[in-house]
């Protein structure tokens, strides 16, 4: 069962019913119903191995946030991984704060339907969660600002502005840190001097030079498009849609030129530099981090 089938199945059985008007009376799922509901969704997500995000806590310790219920986690750097979390539908966003207290964010900014936002707290290493629900209308975690061992803090979807958490109750004791800036560059892809010039054809890499002129280095024609890059030491590295089908295109690029090109299976993809500045992918067909000049499969 979908997830969506499955939160119109609740709503239509739980909905109260007027007996005057001829209707059927109000029917409620019994506890049993719903403990088999959601084992049905549990068999369905086994089965879906999306990765959408990656936490990487130390070379041992790593999160993967998965794209339906709960996350994946590591203590060996990825040679095996526990599902867990498995009473949470989604997790959007992950940290752990500098009191050792797993956070995690669920949140939705509707369009033609109501936002929402829930934060959930772990203090046992994830093996139990609670859940905090937010007024978006008030005040509404967007995005979690703070790295990995700082204190939490999150910054706001509507104002743009970021707060700390004082203590460890999330229903009281923000405390106001800075508004953020809202410029028009926030959609540029770009890492230092180096930037993706977008064109109608094939997207480029650009750099600054120090002289004020503006270089075309390269132009990739086997990506569809490039929608991310990070630059570690002498080396960028890109990632994006390829152009023949669904596949993962990703680069490195190292004194300015391609040193390699490698294509991977599924979309749904995303990379990132971690806090230990690995290279992290992520996408429907798992995790994969480059380390040692080398793309592992971490995750399938």
């Amino acid at each position: 069962m979908k997830a969506y089938h499955l939160v119109l199945l609740l709503l239509f059985v739980s909905c109260k019913r007027d007996i005057s008007s001829g209707k059927q009376p109000e029917r409620k799922l019994s506890q049993d119903s719903l403990k088999i509901l959601w084992a049905q969704q549990l068999a369905e997500s086994k089965k879906d191995h999306t990765i959408y995000s990656a936490v990487e806590l130390s070379k041992d310790s790593i999160f993967l946030l998965r794209r339906s219920v709960g996350l994946e986690y590591s203590t060996n750097g990825g040679k095996t991984w526990k599902w867990i979390a498995k009473n949470i539908f989604r997790i959007d966003e992950l940290t752990v704060d500098d009191k050792g207290i797993w956070w995690a964010l669920e949140r939705w900014k509707g369009i033609h339907e109501a936002s929402y936002c829930r934060m959930y707290k772990s203090t046992n290493e994830g093996k139990t969660w609670k859940m905090y629900t937010f007024n978006t209308s008030i005040f509404f975690p967007y995005h979690i600002y703070s790295k990995p061992h700082q204190k939490l803090a999150i910054s706001t979807q509507f104002e743009n502005t970021v707060y700390q958490l004082l203590g460890t109750d999330p229903r009281h004791n923000w405390q106001f840190v800075k508004k953020q800036r809202d410029d028009n560059q926030h959609n540029v892809v770009s890492a230092g001097n180096y930037s993706i010039q977008v064109s109608g054809y094939d997207d480029a890499l650009c750099v600054n030079r120090n002289d004020k002129t503006v270089d075309t280095l390269i132009r990739f024609t086997k990506a569809y498009r490039i929608y991310y890059i990070e630059h570690k030491k002498n080396q960028l590295f890109l990632a994006g849609p390829a152009k023949q089908g669904m596949d993962l295109y990703f680069a490195v690029i190292k004194d300015e030129k391609i040193q390699k090109e490698i294509f991977l299976s599924g979309g749904d993809c995303q990379m990132q530099k971690s806090q230990l500045g690995n290279i992290i992918l992520t996408g429907s067909s798992g995790a994969y981090i480059y380390k040692n000049d080398a793309l592992k499969h971490i995750y399938k």
